[in-house]
């Protein structure tokens, strides 16, 4: 008799340690939000316990368009928003593999994707990473002050095959934008004294070139269809505008501004693979093959459960046959 109760407890105990753990829902950190010197843009770090030795290398950010007393901001101050940019730093930029911003405008939110396969958090402090800084270009002759701040899930980090949430919600920290003038139209009279000799005034294609070279790194083949086509069509208007002798600062910045918002609206192309990559975990976190909650091993555990049964059933009978 003892020898069949002392096997039913090692079924038990050997049941018990194949059950699966579930995915760490949550950590600690902080996402740090600080004004530049100049006070016209804010420097964005991420500060997390232990990230060089869990070899941290992906992560999304969401920055947040707020009023002055911390609230979403509304469409007063988000219309006057032309467009909100984020400049990677030079540390992480030979790192990530992914470097990607996305700013929506009727929402106020700029959300960064950063991936590669080396660790993000090296260096003098292995617990800090200077992400970048975020500046803005507004509509309007009037100065503007922003206020950027971050919600309570604004930090997702891939840590093995799971997305850790870092709950850190921070107070808004504000930079100025300065104003700018209307647009400068082409003179109907090329001879009016304000462009003596008729000349017309210079039109900076610097960035509209910059931001070509970089459009031409994409393939065609990592990203859909559609998405990829808007990025083609961009290409193709900004290219007309960089070669057109006569195009207007204003005709300039639009075909820029379109570029870099097709770029941060491509798609890539979902892997057949069972398992995703750090890549898809980190820009798709929706989408990870292990969530909070999920369990591993299922066919272990049908399998057990099967086991154990038997051994109940086997050892019921056998007690039952002793007088």
């Amino acid at each position: 008799m003892k020898k069949y109760i002392r096997g039913i407890i090692m079924a038990v105990f050997a049941f018990v340690a194949i059950l699966p753990q579930q995915v760490q829902a949550e950590d600690t950190g902080e996402v740090l939000l600080e004004k530049n010197e100049t006070q016209t843009a804010v420097v964005v770090k991420v500060q997390i316990p232990n990230a060089e030795q869990e070899r941290i290398s992906s992560l999304q950010l969401k920055l947040l368009v707020k009023d002055a007393a911390g609230n979403p901001a509304g469409e007063e101050i988000l219309g006057r928003i032309a467009s909100l940019a984020f400049t990677f730093d030079d540390g992480i930029s030979g790192k990530a593999k992914i470097l990607e911003q996305i700013y929506h405008e009727d929402t106020g939110s700029l959300n960064i994707y950063i991936s590669g396969t080396e660790p993000l958090f090296s260096g003098q402090d292995k617990n800090l990473l200077t992400v970048g800084c975020v500046s803005a270009v507004i509509l309007g002759e009037e100065d503007m002050e922003i206020y950027l701040g971050t919600d309570a899930d604004s930090l997702q980090v891939v840590k093995g095959r799971s997305v850790v949430s870092i709950l850190s919600e921070v107070q808004p920290v504000s930079f100025k934008v300065a104003g700018n003038p209307s647009d400068v139209q082409d003179p109907e009279n090329p001879q009016d004294p304000e462009y003596p000799g008729g000349q017309l005034p210079a039109v900076d294609k610097s960035k509209l070139e910059s931001v070509l070279l970089r459009a031409s790194e994409y393939a065609e083949t990592e990203y859909t269809g559609e998405s990829y086509g808007i990025l083609k069509k961009a290409v193709e208007e900004g290219r007309a505008v960089y070669d057109k002798q006569d195009a207007s600062q204003a005709e300039v910045d639009e075909a820029v501004r379109s570029i870099e918002n097709a770029i941060g609206g491509l798609v890539p192309i979902t892997k057949s693979s069972a398992e995703p990559s750090q890549e898809e975990l980190a820009k798709n976190p929706g989408r990870p093959a292990v969530q909070t909650g999920d369990f591993s091993f299922i066919w272990i555990y049908g399998a057990t459960m099967i086991l154990s049964a038997g051994f109940l059933f086997m050892a019921w009978r056998r007690i039952r046959r002793c007088p």
